[in-house]
């Protein structure tokens, strides 16, 4: 799990303390670290890992002579900021990152479709990226908000949380596990439907994400 601090107008900045406690940049102190851009003045930070022997932070930065375009961004201690890129869209957002280096958020496709996306890089280096489908298949969109270390630290444990879209019933919370046989995250989650008796003895139906 990570811990959240406030989106920055301009410079992105993490307070990096000796301790497990990470929060906000405050100016006050002297441990704020400017985190950079990808060459534009603004970019954010929103999540952070639980790691303070290896402090990974990821966000989103504008790119420079891009109207419009913003890409997620991973740093290490030390920088400077990667790009993650995209799915193919002018936009992506990393919103949190595990002990293990995987990024959560979303990815804009060249349909302008936006899809929970998880980059991981691989034993060379080199990032990649995989969309998070709908928990109904054909259905846009999904959203990544939040990535787990996995049980006992266990990769091939690791749990995504969001949002999904479901067939006539908006947009919902979700989660994505890691399935061995297609070697890809896939949609898990399961709801529980519970119908009552309204007092217009019509009845209504309630789900809820378990």
């Amino acid at each position: 799990m990570t811990r959240r601090f406030l989106s920055l107008t301009g410079l992105a900045a993490v307070l990096l303390i000796p301790q497990h406690s990470v929060s906000a940049a405050k100016p006050r102190t002297s441990n704020i670290t400017d985190l950079g851009t990808l060459g534009s003045p603004y970019s954010s930070a929103f999540g952070i890992n639980n790691d303070p022997d290896l402090v990974r932070v990821v966000g989103w930065s504008h790119i420079a002579g891009r109207s419009g375009a913003y890409h997620a961004f991973y740093w290490v201690r030390g920088g400077p900021m990667t790009d993650l890129g995209t799915l193919g869209g002018n936009t992506s957002r990393a919103q949190d990152v595990n002990n293990h280096g995987q990024v959560g958020g979303q990815s804009r496709d060249p349909d302008w479709q936006e899809w929970g996306t998880v980059w991981t890089q691989d034993t060379r280096g080199v990032w990649r990226s995989e969309k998070l489908p709908a928990a109904t298949p054909g259905l846009c969109c999904t959203n990544a908000v939040g990535i787990s270390n996995g049980i006992a630290g266990d990769p091939a444990s690791v749990v995504i949380v969001g949002v999904t879209i479901r067939e006539f019933q908006g947009s919902q919370a979700a989660k994505w596990t890691h399935s061995a046989a297609a070697g890809a995250f896939r949609p898990s989650a399961r709801y529980r439907e519970i119908v009552r008796a309204s007092p217009s003895a019509s009845t209504t139906t309630a789900q809820s994400w378990v």
